[in-house]
Order: C-alpha cells, then sequence, then structure tokens
C-alpha cells in the first residue's frame, strides 16, 4: 500500500484521473483561452474547484487543476487518491 497523506483519503477533496492520452490544460474554462499546460493519461491531480460553462449551447463541466482548466470529458473523477491510483492502474494494464 503506498504512503498516504491525509488529504489523500480526505471527503472534501476529490481527484481526477486523466483520461485522454494528452489533454490541453487551459488558463480559463474555455476551449479558445490560451493553453498552459499539458497533461498526459494516467495522472492524477487534486480538483480545486469546478464550473459549468455553456460550450455550442450545451452545458459542460470543467475541473480546475493546478492553475488552469480542463473538460470533464478528458477526466475520470474519484472521490479519493486511493481510488483514482487503483483505477490509474487498472488504465494503464489494459492499453
Amino acid at each position: 500500500m503506498p504512503d498516504l497523506a491525509p488529504e489523500d483519503l480526505s471527503p472534501r477533496i476529490s481527484w481526477a484521473l486523466i483520461s485522454d492520452p494528452y489533454v490541453a490544460c487551459r488558463r480559463e474554462a474555455d476551449y479558445e483561452s490560451e493553453t498552459i499546460a499539458s497533461f498526459r493519461k494516467g495522472e492524477i491531480y487534486e480538483i480545486k474547484g469546478n464550473r459549468t460553462v455553456l460550450v455550442d449551447e450545451e452545458k459542460e463541466t470543467w475541473y480546475a487543476l493546478g492553475d488552469g482548466w480542463v473538460p470533464s470529458s478528458a477526466v475520470e473523477v474519484y472521490s479519493n487518491k486511493l481510488k483514482a491510483e487503483s483505477a490509474r492502474k487498472k488504465s494503464l494494464s489494459r492499453d
């Protein structure tokens, strides 16, 4: 079992597992916003917040990871880091 910090299992913190091969992390929750970083499949980040925005007249949730935003379609959300790490192992073993 990996070493866990208290926040890794906190019910108040959610974790995002990147599910797409590469994801652009944008300055704002908008596809037209500047790309400030990129994430790769299998990386795990603490979710700092979320925002629902209109994209082509459809509602879409974006998650704040680090200093930027990624769309919900590019991540899987878990209630603790241990679950996210377990899902990562399963996901990467299928590839």
